[in-house]
């Protein structure tokens, strides 16, 4: 069974990337995804560059484990099971 969630919980995307930014050892890539994130169209410029610089999948996986625990999350604070 698969339970949506209400539509008042958000997830916040961009502390998401802040956070997949922080686990970057490359610094100069670092530096360049800090700069590109701020102001308008920052997840455009997040994403073409991870996919210029050969990052992506690390930024999907990273994304999709986020996901993941956000949702274990939210099972567990509204006392429902989970696979």
């Amino acid at each position: 069974m698969f339970i949506k969630l209400d539509s008042g919980y958000k997830i916040n995307e961009y502390q998401i990337m802040v956070d997949f930014i922080e686990t970057i050892d490359n610094l100069e890539i670092k530096s360049n995804l800090q700069r590109l994130i701020q102001g308008k169209g920052a997840f455009r410029r997040f994403k073409n560059y991870c996919f210029n610089v050969n990052i992506i999948q690390d930024w999907y996986k990273f994304k999709e484990e986020r996901y993941k625990q956000i949702a274990i999350e939210w099972c567990e604070q509204n006392d429902l099971k989970y696979k």
